[in-house]
């Protein structure tokens, strides 16, 4: 299976020849930190850019269990729930009653089981 393109070493080269001498890299596919983030990021792409000439190097921290990020996220999945629910059968799900949304979700679908 082919990555993703432009590979990051290629785009950092590019940036470096391009003049670039500082880089503020932000993990958006990731939400923890974890091998990508700490090795891959901090110190590979690091080396490749120092490599090149960038001197500045910074990464934006993974959001991980930030409060707003998880209750994004959490109204994100239950706002997906009812375009989810015809397509997943006879399945039961979990809803977090101190959301404000879930009330109208738990009547609209009869289907799901409140928690908390």
């Amino acid at each position: 299976v082919e990555w993703l393109e432009p590979y990051t070493g290629d785009s950092i080269r590019y940036l470096a020849n391009q003049g670039v001498e500082a880089l503020v890299v932000v993990p958006i596919s990731f939400v923890s930190e974890h091998i990508e983030t700490l090795e891959e990021i901090d110190m590979e792409y690091r080396e490749v850019a120092e490599d090149c000439g960038i001197q500045g190097w910074r990464r934006v921290p993974a959001l991980g269990c930030d409060e707003v990020f998880i209750s994004d996220l959490a109204s994100a999945a239950i706002e997906a729930l009812p375009y989810a629910l015809p397509n997943m059968g006879n399945v039961a799900y979990e809803a977090d009653l101190r959301d404000p949304q879930t009330p109208a979700l738990l009547k609209q679908s009869g289907r799901l089981v409140p928690m908390g």
